[in-house]
């Protein structure tokens, strides 16, 4: 990793790196391909992702509120933002973050509408790859847990085959 602007604990330069395995890997991996001067290719990469962003506040808006006005004002919302379209290294971790986050939400959401055991892998997944990006997950997926049992609990949910729904919700 030396020559691309990482730093460690000890080191000056790009301090986020070093919390982040995930940010550095994928930092290394555009350098690699495009080399650390070329700022269009690094520009298009995280504009391309910011992109994907917004859609994906969109679908996780309009999958909590069955409204296609929500989803476009937080769609507008992500797209207003200061750091989504900016370009500069240390944001990429912003863009990444954002979203793993905001997919690993919608999963979550995709995962109580459904109850089906896919999209509980596909919700593993995320929180995995946002874990790489953004550690702070990790003791939230408690409270992501605990919003499953809340929400498959009775009234909410009915039980299906005569098995209550907060035992799958466990």
């Amino acid at each position: 990793f030396l020559g691309y602007g990482y730093s460690f604990v000890p080191d000056a330069g790009c301090v986020s790196a070093y919390r982040s395995p995930g940010f550095l890997f994928f930092l290394t991996g555009v350098y690699e391909l495009f080399g650390f001067a070329n700022f269009f290719a690094q520009a298009v990469i995280q504009n391309a992702l910011a992109v994907v962003l917004t859609y994906m506040v969109y679908l996780l808006a309009w999958a909590l509120t069955k409204d296609r006005r929500v989803g476009l004002i937080a769609a507008l919302l992500t797209v207003v933002h200061p750091y989504t379209f900016y370009h500069y290294t240390q944001y990429y971790h912003t863009v990444l973050s954002g979203l793993f986050l905001v997919t690993l939400l919608w999963t979550l959401v995709r995962l109580e509408q459904t109850k089906r055991l896919g999209w509980a892998v596909v919700t593993g997944v995320f929180i995995a790859l946002l874990a790489y990006v953004q550690g702070t997950i990790l003791p939230a997926t408690v409270l992501l847990s605990a919003w499953l049992l809340w929400r498959w609990r009775p009234p909410f949910a009915k039980a299906s085959g005569g098995r209550p729904e907060w035992k799958r919700a466990v």
